[in-house]
This record gives structure tokens, sequence and C-alpha cells, in this order.
């Protein structure tokens, strides 16, 4: 892919950027004139989501990019606005709304479906000024863009982990749950700490709490005489019961007499208890409703008030409605754990099956070390920094350097995946640390391995390349020269 031309719409400025097959040189005497604001504005162009410079909004910024595909073809980029890009190929006209569409327009670009490879592809071309030349294998590129050399490997290796990966990001979102619920216990034990001897409970906590159980009692008493409706019930209708069956009873002395419920022992007496125990009930349920009655009337009154006076207790709220908010906090943790043991299991699959098909990591492996030996790092052992997240032992020109051999590694392996050419784009590769040798030697690399991309640098040093696209910012960006 080669850019060919870029013009900028500012308000009532403009300018239009001429661009070469071979090097590019955006060049100034000083710093802070428009060249990392330009090298942004042509990822801008081709979609990307880039963060504007403190001196230009790119939301508010029309851009034209007119740039050759792998196969020849001519196509034009215009974005009018932040969120959608208009691509003219072949006569034809298709408006991508951005970002939800960047999949299908980077398709067109890069000759790529594969997502892991689009959604790292830009920190393969791109070195930015701030953070590039110290990311390495995952981090952030520039704004919201993020690379994963994990990510990348897969999408090179044509390897599937969706299902895996679906999996962990569930259950990190889960884990993220859990930790928010340990925040509330964390903040439950500030306010009881925070009010010494006091009652941890708020009066309304003790009004629920007195609520729940005159309800409790009230539907014990309920339930009681309930149970004594029926028992009266059922006395009645067996001494009905006795009376028409006309019973006869056949006492010792020979005489018979009839069975009636005036002579069964003890049937009025437990009659007359239970009428009276039900006469006790349904006073304690008068009494129960009463101070229901009472407490739905404090709390009414004391809803009004808290409506009165909300904005002077917004804090005393929120710590109410935390301290109400139950936490087992044994069992979340006992859960955290869980989960966290489940995805460390998911992520040494997802890791096993990256690095399962070792031919690419292997090639990669190999170009690291050849660079590194050209940049003088002879310690093989840097190569093997692809995978690790720990940096701490590289820093300055040894960091600087590194990065440049394991980005050219990166991309040698993607243009052999995709088969075509793509930009390489560096911002101040010299920087503070890396001196005028070294800075020498990385492009020689670049002459001698990359000669047929195109190559765009922004500097305020000049390279010793053979008839360079100079592009010459003096005092600002939109200034025309």
């Amino acid at each position: 892919m080669i850019i060919n031309s870029l013009y900028i719409e500012d308000g009532l400025e403009n300018r239009k950027f001429l661009f070469a097959e071979g090097v590019n040189l955006i060049h100034s005497q000083e710093n802070s004139v428009g060249k990392t604001t330009l090298m942004r504005l042509l990822l801008y162009s081709l979609g990307f989501s880039i963060p504007g410079t403190k001196k230009m909004r790119f939301d508010k910024v029309y851009t034209s990019c007119n740039l050759t595909v792998q196969n020849g073809e001519i196509i034009r980029l215009d974005r009018k606005c932040g969120d959608c890009i208009e691509i003219l190929q072949g006569g034809k006209k298709r408006t991508y709304i951005l970002p939800d569409d960047i999949f299908k327009l980077h398709h067109i670009l890069f000759q790529t479906e594969n997502s892991d490879i689009i959604n790292n592809i830009l920190g393969v071309i791109y070195t930015d000024q701030e953070k590039g030349w110290t990311l390495l294998n995952r981090g952030v590129v520039i704004g919201k863009n993020t690379f994963n050399i994990e990510s990348l490997i897969r999408g090179l290796s044509d390897i599937d982990c969706k299902k895996l990966l679906d999996l962990e990001s569930k259950l990190s979102r889960h884990i993220e749950r859990l930790d928010y619920m340990m925040n509330v216990y964390e903040c439950q034990q500030q306010i009881i700490s925070a009010s010494g001897d006091m009652a941890t409970r708020t009066k309304d906590e003790e009004i629920d709490a007195q609520e729940a159980r005159l309800l409790l009692l009230k539907e014990n008493y309920v339930k009681q005489l309930s149970s004594i409706d029926r028992a009266l019930n059922d006395n009645k209708l067996a001494a009905d019961f006795v009376e028409e069956m006309k019973i006869l009873v056949a006492l010792p002395n020979g005489e018979f007499v009839n069975l009636t419920k005036d002579n069964i022992c003890g049937l009025t007496e437990a009659i007359e208890f239970l009428v009276a125990k039900r006469k006790h009930l349904t006073i304690n349920i008068k009494q129960v409703t009463r101070e229901l009655d009472r407490l739905y009337s404090s709390k009414q009154k004391d809803d009004e008030q808290m409506e009165l006076f909300a904005s002077e207790s917004l804090v005393d709220n929120f710590e109410c409605s935390i301290m109400r908010v139950p936490v087992n906090v044994v069992a979340v943790r006992e859960k955290k754990e869980h989960l966290m043991k489940e995805r460390g299991r998911i992520r040494q699959e997802i890791s096993y099956q990256t690095r399962s098909k070792s031919s690419v990591i292997f090639s990669m492996h190999n170009n690291v070390i050849k660079y590194l030996k050209e940049l003088g790092i002879t310690d093989e052992t840097a190569a093997n920094y692809l995978f690790t997240s720990n940096l701490k032992e590289l820093s300055g020109a040894v960091l600087h350097k590194t990065v440049f051999a394991f980005k050219l590694a990166y991309i040698l392996e993607l243009e052999k995946k995709l088969n075509i050419k793509l930009p390489i784009l560096l911002d101040s590769p010299r920087g503070r640390e890396v001196d005028e040798k070294n800075s020498e030697i990385m492009m020689h690399i670049l002459k001698r391995d990359f000669p047929d991309n195109q190559i765009i640098i922004a500097s305020i040093y000049q390279y010793d390349f053979v008839a360079p696209m100079l592009i010459e910012i003096k005092n600002r960006l939109m200034e025309i020269c």
C-alpha cells in the first residue's frame, strides 16, 4: 500500500502533501511545528481512531487521502468528520460508519478479514514518538489503540481461540463485579469504624427490623387463630354427629343412657378453652396491627422529612444505602479465588494454543536476533522478550533499539502472511537516547531490507537516503510552503 497524497482542510486553511513511493522525510528545524500532527492525520485519514494534538482537533478537520493498494488500484478516502469515512473505489462511493465499520474498511486497505491482524496492524506499522519506542510486545499504541503480540501471532498462524477468549472475558467481568462487592464491604467497614461506639444500624434499619418482627408475629397469630377456628368447628360437628347417632352407653349398674354433647366429659371445657384462647389471639392481632400502623406512619413522616433535607444529607443517605447491602465477604472471596483459578487455567490454554504453531514465532525470533546483533546488542536472551511482561531490565538506547528490532520482525511476518507491502511510519526515530551512529544503523537496515516499502519518517534530523521526498514544515503545519 502506498500513500500518494493527503489533503487537509481546517476551517479556512488547507494544504496538500505529496508522498513518494520510497522514503519520505517530514522535516523541520524545530520541534512542535506540526510533524507529529501530520503523521497522526495520515493515520486518521485511513480510518484509525487517532487523538488530535494540542493545536488541532481532528474531528473538526476534513482529510482526503489518495492511495494505491497492492493490486495497483487507486482509491480515495474522504473523512469529513470523526465518525464516518467515504471511500471512492472503481468509480463507486461507499460510506463507512466508524468505528463499527472499521474492519470492512481495513479489509479493503490491508487485504485481510482476520480481526487479530486488523486489531494489531497499527502497532506494527506505526511507532509513536511518545510511547511507541517503549512498546515492545503489548500495550497502548496511541489513543485507545492497543497492541498484543499473542493476538498478532494467532492472526498470523490462523489460530482460533475465540471461545476461550470469550470465556476469559466473561470470567474477568465476573471477577470485576466481585471486586465491586468487596469495595462495598470495605466501605461498610469504614462507615462502622468512623461511627465509633455508635450502633451500626441506622434508624431506618431499626424500623425495618421491627416491622419485619411484627409482621412475622402477626402471621403466627393469624395461623393460630385459623387453627382454633378449625378445632371449634370440628368439635361442634363431632358433638352434633354423636347426638344424631342416638348412641346408648351401658352403665356399670346395668342402666342405659343416651350419649349427648352435654354428658361427654371434657368437651365443654375444651370448647371454652379454645374460645378463650381465640379471644386472646384476637386482642394480640389488634395490638400488632396498631403497632404496624404506627410504624408505617412514622416511616412516612421520616420519608417526607428526608425529601426536605435530601440535598443536605446526600452522603448520609448513601451510607445508609450501602449499609443495607448484604455482603457475605467470605463467600465473595471464595468465589473470586475460584474464578481467578479458572481464568488462569483458560489463559494457560490460550497461551498454549497461541504458541502451538512455532513457525511464526521461530521466524520472528531469528529476525529479532539478526537485527539486535546489527544494532550492537549481542545478548541473545533479549530476543526472548517476545512474550515477557517484565521490561525493567531494558532502558534507554537498549530498549529503543530492541523495540525497533522487534517491529521490523513483526512487519516481515505480517507482509509474508498478507503478501503485501506495508507502509512504515516512524515518529522521531532518533529520540533522546539513540546517538547518530545507532540512528545510521537503523536507517541502513530500512534501506537494505525494506527497499519496496513506503517509509515515512518525522524528525528534526535528516538521514542518508537516496533522493528522499522532503516535506518541509517551517513554522506551522497549515502554512503554505
